[in-house]
């Protein structure tokens, strides 16, 4: 069963005032959501294929989601990580990139299984600011 969170758990303090969930909802959303599409523009003009999108690869420094995949026209494989508007690169994402491009992951999940690229990989991942 479903609910909120004073549903769940009588005591708990929700926040109904209009400014709470500033960072989320539907406008941040939308916003990552074009500039994945301008990602994927950009890579079709450089000649890559988009192979799959919201990949999961499980690293030595842990579970990351990475937005893009794409094949260059070498056959190499990229990854491409995607911010919008004031969103940061984490110290996070960016170790785990760095894990991914120098020990490799394994591609795991049913999008990679898609994308054709389930298994051990290893990539470099690129930053692209929209």
């Amino acid at each position: 069963m479903r609910g909120d969170a004073r549903s769940l758990c009588p005591s708990a303090k929700t926040n109904s005032s209009p400014s709470a969930g500033a960072k989320g909802g539907a406008a941040p959303v939308r916003q990552g959501q074009a500039g994945v599409s301008k990602a994927k523009a950009a890579a079709k003009a450089r000649g890559e294929v988009v192979v799959g999108e919201e990949i999961t690869v499980k690293s030595s420094a842990g579970t990351r989601r990475v937005d893009l995949v794409t094949k260059k026209q070498s056959g190499e494989i990229n990854g491409i990580e995607v911010k919008t508007g004031k969103s940061p690169y984490t110290k996070g994402q960016q170790a785990k990139d760095a894990a991914i491009a120098s020990e490799g992951g394994v591609a795991v999940g049913k999008n990679a299984e898609s994308a054709g690229i389930a298994g051990p990989i290893r990539f470099t991942t690129t930053l692209e600011r929209y």
